[in-house]
């Protein structure tokens, strides 16, 4: 990353992993938390300050869809960096999320656990999701999340 770069950060998904994964990201350096989104009604128009209730968390709204998301956060070149996705455990219902985020430009952090060896449990999406993302230049990550975290 060059001197001065800062992480486009898009949080998708703001239950309690989200908001705390949202909360460890605040005022951490090389990190610009650009904005949110979660579809529910007690969180969709909100500012993301007021949901994750810590100094220094930024000011920006929560969407309530995630194509609304990345059309705000897309920057002059149409490029945004990393989504960093809590929205579940299992590969084959976050796999539709995770295909709309590459498609729409952006590396994708995940805290899904079936992503972290995906092979195991659904190789099919795997490799799709694989192919997708060489073929658009961003890198998928599945990293599961400590329960400790929540």
């Amino acid at each position: 990353m060059e001197k001065n770069h800062r992480a486009r950060i898009a949080l998708v998904g703001l239950g309690p992993i989200g908001v705390e994964t949202g909360r460890a990201l605040t005022n951490r350096e090389g990190i610009l938390i650009l904005g949110a989104a979660d579809p529910a009604p007690d969180k969709a128009g909100r500012s993301l300050a007021s949901l994750l209730d810590v100094p220094g968390a930024p000011d920006v709204p929560i969407d309530a869809s995630t194509g609304a998301l990345y059309a705000r956060t897309r920057d002059s070149r149409g490029k945004q960096d990393v989504v960093v996705l809590c929205t579940g455990s299992r590969l084959d219902s976050v796999t539709p999320q995770i295909e709309e985020a590459v498609d729409a430009g952006f590396h994708v952090v995940s805290t899904c656990e079936e992503l972290s060896y995906p092979e195991l449990k659904n190789a099919a999406a795997a490799r799709r999701i694989d192919q997708r993302a060489r073929e658009r230049g961003v890198a998928v990550l599945g990293t599961g999340v400590n329960p400790g975290l929540v």
